[in-house]
């Protein structure tokens, strides 16, 4: 039985041209995605870095009010002012409360950011309930290590 080339082509279900033809994608289609995605890119980077930013002022302003309810704990819990964590004198300082804190294991060291730990800003407990209000702004980005600034209107 003889078979054409009709047939052969019904019985494979292609045509034989079909072998030749390669597929995949032509330069432009390719220039077209990378142009697409470099604009998407544009816009989605700066917004990105934006939410950043917001998350990292939100936890730091949260580590603040944290370590404020922990000193109006602290202090609670001590009848002499001598033992008590504040800016007055005859108080312990903020610094030294930090660490008093810590020792005492209210605070955990590795969750407070380091510029709340009163080496930098603030090194206050009014200067604390400001950061705790939001009123800082972050100089430079760096995780746990980030610095910040007051905002004073004086």
């Amino acid at each position: 039985m003889k078979i054409n080339k009709f047939k052969l082509r019904l019985l494979l279900g292609k045509s034989i041209k079909s072998k030749n033809k390669k597929k995949g994608f032509t330069l432009i289609e390719v220039i077209a995605v990378i142009a697409i995605l470099a604009i998407m890119g544009a816009i989605l980077v700066p917004n990105v870095l934006g939410y950043r930013e917001k998350a990292q002022k939100s936890n730091i302003q949260t580590s603040a009010k944290t370590i404020m309810n922990t000193i109006e704990a602290y202090n609670s819990d001590k009848t002499s002012g001598e033992d008590q964590i504040g800016d007055d004198s005859g108080k312990i300082t903020y610094k030294d409360g930090i660490d008093k804190l810590i020792e005492e294991n209210m605070l955990d060291s590795d969750k407070i950011p380091d510029c709340l730990k009163g080496v930098s800003e603030p090194t206050t407990v009014e200067k604390l309930s400001m950061v705790a209000a939001g009123d800082f702004s972050i100089e430079k980005f760096d995780g746990k290590a980030s610095t910040i600034s007051i905002n004073t209107d004086e």
